[in-house]
């Protein structure tokens, strides 16, 4: 009696340690799984790898989320049917995946990756080997030769995560559907179910802590939580659900030569160099004196105007040869660029005495003709005298 009782302690306790969604054990709730999350596949890690995609499940308490890895497949030639979710008699329930040589139902659920709501469209095998559709998987081909690129179109993206039920997916089986459920060859192996188990434990994990959003949503291999190369749930669809939104669906990213770009602008916004104090006595810095040109002879010189503050002085200008030089204000061009203090100082004393000066300057260098004999000058009372003499009567 005593091994028996020591048997069957056994037996449940094996049977508590397997995760209710991979092992062929009825589980269901009364409340809809939360939404699947968006995430990035990670580079698959060599050949024959098959994707798993994420999932939620249950453990009697709350939900929590299963990552999509890559996992060998149990022998070459099948594939992975992914479980889901579907509403029956007011509750939900789990339908756990299974391996078989065909895809079957999966409730119509997009999970993404080549799971688009009925069949796989994600590779197929050639022998004992599994070509990967590169539209869709994240391959690098350095590492991993058997590719083909097919290009998957009238994909609709859908985040509901079970079938029928109040906002379910409206999907019923095929006739191929139902044959390769027939077919199956085995349920979930051992590396998928160690995986769900250690899903289990992280915290973060779990749908009451996350919120709907797990940071660990997708890794490369089995178990590996911690890996550099594990990515977390995206805020939305713009982040890409899957490759083929990446390369079809998804909008061109901005290019390099966006970059000089943005180098310009900053070298537009960037202050101008100050001017040294003597500079900016003269005026602002960054104002370009007009270049100077020559007068052509006989041209008059403008007189000088009053400069407003902060005005820039018009540069000298050369004179011509021979040329007159006028107006009272021509002196002061002929001078240095000084300030406005210093040049009102110097120019009134000068004005003055050139302007006297100015009738001897005019007639300097010019040929005059020859006039009368000049006159002595008379005696100063000549006009008085003058007056009293006789015509013809000089005076003495």
């Amino acid at each position: 009696m005593k091994k028996i009782l020591t048997s069957l302690v056994l037996l449940l306790g094996t049977c508590a340690a397997v995760p209710a969604a991979l092992a062929d054990v009825s589980i269901s709730v009364s409340i809809a799984p939360p939404p699947l999350p968006f995430y990035v596949q990670p580079v698959v890690p060599g050949e024959n790898f098959l994707w798993m995609p994420g999932y939620w499940a249950y453990d009697g308490e709350d939900f929590f989320w299963v990552p999509g890895t890559w996992v060998l497949a149990p022998q070459s030639g099948y594939l992975w049917t992914p479980g889901y979710w579907g509403w029956r008699h007011g509750r939900y329930h789990w339908r756990p995946g299974y391996w078989g040589p065909f895809v079957g139902f999966y409730g119509g659920v997009y999970y993404g990756y080549g799971y688009y709501g009925s069949g796989y469209m994600g590779g197929r095998w050639d022998g004992d080997r599994f070509y990967y559709n590169q539209a869709v998987n994240n391959v690098n081909v350095t590492y991993v030769h058997n590719t083909y690129n097919e290009t998957i179109t009238n994909v609709t993206v859908n985040r509901v995560s079970y079938n029928g039920g109040q906002g379910g997916i409206v999907a019923q089986p095929q006739e191929r559907d139902l044959r390769a459920e027939r077919e199956r060859f085995r349920g979930a192996t051992d590396e998928q179910v160690k995986h769900e188990r250690g899903a289990r434990t992280q915290r973060e994990l779990r749908m009451s802590v996350n919120g709907g959003k797990p940071p660990i949503a997708a890794t490369p291999r089995s178990g590996a939580f911690t890996d550099r190369d594990a990515q977390p749930a995206r805020d939305d669809a713009a982040e890409r659900h899957d490759g083929r939104q990446r390369d079809q669906v998804a909008p061109a990213a901005p290019s390099r030569p966006q970059e000089p770009a943005r180098k310009e602008r900053g070298a537009r916004d960037r202050p101008a160099p100050v001017a040294e104090p003597q500079e900016r006595e003269r005026g602002k810095p960054d104002q370009q004196q007009p270049p100077q040109q020559p007068r052509e002879p006989g041209q008059q010189q403008k007189p000088k105007q009053p400069r407003e503050a902060g005005q820039q002085q018009k540069p000298k200008q050369p004179r011509e040869p021979g040329q007159q030089q006028r107006g009272s204000g021509e002196p002061a061009q002929q001078q240095h660029q000084q300030t406005e203090p210093e040049q009102r100082q110097r120019e009134q004393p000068r004005e003055q005495p050139r302007e006297a000066d100015q009738p001897q300057r005019e007639g300097a260098g010019q040929d005059r003709e020859p006039g009368p004999p000049a006159r002595k000058p008379k005696h100063p009372n000549s006009k008085d005298r003058d007056k009293d003499s006789a015509p013809g009567e000089t005076t003495p």
